[in-house]
């Protein structure tokens, strides 16, 4: 069962050219369940006042105004909204000529400096890696994007949200947030071992912080503890090095947990090979060949560079 503001945000980004499976992927909802209501008549907003004595909880998205006049759109408010970017087909060429996706599902608009432009907008992001591995239930690739959450400091307005996406980043609807850390968990599909995996780490910009909870807090622990590994790191101060580049939550975990650091680096310090040899089944693709390199390094006698950078 969807809610009436779901099923307005299906026709809307329907209408917007996006498939029901991008929109399925997007609201987290049963594809077949896009299908079969993205061509469904608009919901009429007397009726659905009358139905839930709220019509707050279903504002009309489908205003097509440039200048986004619709009142209504000032109802749903909140903190982080999600936008999916879609780099143009001339970036994908440029940057990523490998891609197999062949614009099947056409191509996006963004700009080449949408990140540039969304920085002098001076809002708190964080940018996804490329998604460009992803795949339709067919096998077909998807079209390459990025997820992108973008905060305020304040409570701000679905319509401000849509000026960031229609102006600057040209991109489909936001979607409001109502749990970030799950969505940036999404940026790299953490939760998600169907699809892909993506190794980069999310890139924050204009001091975006992940807002962290207990078990978000369980989780940093433990990437940052496969950080250790990844990136060599036999010293805990190596390791601090490591986190700061990465965003102010890696370093407020590895500060606030300075004995459990400390003694995992100087343990993977006395006994390398045997320690990746064992952690080695935790990772995979690039990371699993870097670990094995490592391996390899120290199995000949070398001191790998990265210990010392």
């Amino acid at each position: 069962m969807i809610t009436d503001e779901q099923k307005k945000l299906i026709r809307e980004m329907s209408e917007q050219g996006q498939t029901a499976t991008e929109i399925a992927e997007q609201l987290g909802i049963n594809e077949k369940t896009v299908r079969r209501h993205k061509n469904a008549p608009a919901l009429n907003p007397q009726t659905a006042e009358e139905n839930t004595g709220d019509y707050s909880i279903t504002p009309d998205y489908s205003t097509k105004d440039p200048d986004l006049s619709s009142g209504k759109q000032d109802e749903l408010k909140g903190r982080h909204f999600c936008i999916v970017v879609y780099p143009s087909e001339e970036w994908i060429r440029k940057h990523v000529p490998d891609c197999q996706y062949d614009g099947s599902s056409g191509w996006g608009e963004a700009p080449d400096d949408w990140i540039e432009q969304l920085q002098n907008t001076g809002l708190p992001f964080v940018v996804s890696p490329l998604h460009d591995k992803d795949t339709n239930p067919d096998g077909t690739p998807k079209k390459p994007h990025w997820h992108v959450i973008v905060s305020w400091s304040n409570t701000t307005t679905y319509r401000n949200a849509r000026v960031i996406a229609e102006r600057v980043l040209h991109s489909p609807m936001p979607i409001l947030l109502k749990a970030v850390e799950g969505m940036y968990r999404y940026l790299t599909h953490a939760d998600n071992p169907e699809k892909h995996q993506y190794s980069e780490i999310p890139r924050c910009y204009n001091g975006w912080e992940r807002p962290l909870d207990n078990a978000a807090i369980t989780a940093l622990k433990a990437e940052i503890r496969k950080l250790v590994y990844l990136h060599n790191c036999q010293e805990y101060g190596e390791l601090v090095a490591v986190c700061v580049q990465l965003g102010n939550e890696y370093f407020d975990v590895v500060s606030s947990h300075t004995y459990f650091f400390d003694k995992l680096c100087s343990s993977y310090r006395h006994s390398p090979i045997r320690t990746l040899s064992r952690v080695l089944q935790e990772y995979d693709g690039d990371e699993a060949e870097e670990i094995v390199r490592l391996i390899n390094a120290f199995s000949g006698g070398i001191e790998d560079e990265s210990s010392n950078q």
